[in-house]
């Protein structure tokens, strides 16, 4: 749910911050509140002049945020994943947040490693008969799954098609689901970091548990 939940959270985490003073510089350009979402994704820090670094005003804004709660276990082979689906947690100077949400039979969220490694989901799972609805309200998600492990660079993704992958070899297979948490089959393919399979890797047969609330 990259282009939906995460685009969600950036735009009223601005929104806030802009809220916590007058936001603006002393030539009324506006530019204050933009320097501090800034600060946050490059991990700089700069004093305001009231002992509170932009950061730690941003980290409070953070902290006050409620997008749901949830949680998600995902086996790729023989390696299992937890995340966290609510919340936000810290890695160096990097602040993951959890999305949980549903809406007509959709369950999508973003999440964070459980024990605390720089590892992210990202997925939006439809009901298992979404493409049979004519008003196309699925059309623009099918089932997806994306994982992405920053402290080595790789990734895995299933039920995307994207230039490179074969057809059928990242889907998700079979699934159950009812509205608020769904379980399956699925099958992963080696990401590289910029969003290409992996050359010669082969699909790896996993399953996956989600759940909202």
């Amino acid at each position: 749910m990259r282009a939906t939940a995460m685009a969600v959270i950036v735009l009223v985490v601005a929104a806030t911050a802009g809220c916590g003073g007058d936001g603006d510089d002393a030539d009324g350009s506006g530019a204050g509140a933009a320097g501090d979402v800034t600060d946050v994704v490059d991990g700089s820090s700069a004093d305001d002049g009231d002992g509170e670094s932009g950061d730690d005003e941003m980290q409070d804004v953070i902290d006050g945020l409620d997008f749901g709660d949830g949680g998600a276990r995902v086996t790729i082979g023989n390696t299992t994943y937890e995340f966290e689906l609510g919340g936000n947690s810290t890695v160096g100077s990097t602040t993951y947040m959890g999305v949980c949400q549903t809406l007509f039979g959709m369950i999508a969220g973003t999440g964070y490693d459980t024990e605390g490694r720089a590892i992210t989901i990202d997925f939006e799972i439809p009901p298992p008969d979404w493409e049979t609805y004519e008003d196309g309200r699925f059309e623009d998600s099918p089932p997806r799954i994306e994982i992405e492990n920053s402290d080595d660079d790789t990734g895995w993704l299933a039920g995307q098609t994207r230039a490179g992958l074969d057809a059928g070899s990242s889907q998700i297979v079979d699934w159950e689901s009812d509205g608020d948490r769904a379980s399956g089959t699925a099958t992963f393919v080696a990401m590289e970091p910029w969003g290409a399979p992996v050359e010669g890797a082969e699909p790896v047969t996993g399953s996956f548990e989600l759940g909202c609330g």
